[in-house]
């Protein structure tokens, strides 16, 4: 959780084949860590045909520290909104 694992890069590398089937949807990504896969989702090229972002992504994960960690990457990203609910361990970022 407090590092980027190799599953993380492989995700970001097909985020061009993923974002189609993500537009306009809510995503969950489970285990976030330091949230990148939710980052590179969000912040992936929109194409001139249609809007390919997902209009919100819920970053979760079990060790409160992870999450401010994911808190902080989606501040300096611009892409940060807090939910309100402290109880589900998760934050939520949009486009």
């Amino acid at each position: 959780g407090h590092c980027v694992w190799m599953g993380a890069f492989l995700l970001v590398a097909c985020i061009d084949e993923i974002a189609p089937f993500c537009s306009g949807r809510e995503v969950i990504e489970l285990g976030c860590g330091t949230g990148i896969g939710g980052l590179a989702l969000l912040q992936a090229p929109v194409s001139s045909s249609s809007n390919t972002r997902p209009c919100k992504v819920t970053f979760t994960d079990a060790d409160p520290a992870v999450l401010n960690v994911c808190r902080r990457n989606c501040e300096l990203n611009n892409c940060y909104s807090d939910d309100g609910d402290e109880s589900t361990s998760s934050r939520s970022a949009s486009a």
